[in-house]
């Protein structure tokens, strides 16, 4: 039984972080997406969207998902 509860919760925690990283991953193409779209940025908003962009992908590499995607809606609010 306690065999079975822990293979249940390592397929959980490794499902949740699957999940998290492709959360990113989506709101990172959206950022892309969005910047590609954009005509009316001035070159120093776009300097600070992409900054966010690359911070957030770095922090992805280093699994931490959660900071990613904070830096990446940042990055959305600033697009509008």
């Amino acid at each position: 039984m306690k065999k079975v509860l822990a293979l249940m919760l390592s397929c959980f925690l490794f499902t949740s972080a699957a999940l998290a990283a492709g959360n990113a991953t989506q709101l990172m193409k959206q950022v892309d997406q969005k910047i590609s779209e954009s005509k009316q940025l001035s070159a120093e908003e776009l300097k600070d969207i992409k900054s966010l962009r690359v911070q957030a992908e770095d922090a992805l590499k280093n699994g931490d998902e959660e900071e990613s995607e904070k830096l990446l809606k940042e990055a959305l609010n600033l697009l509008g």
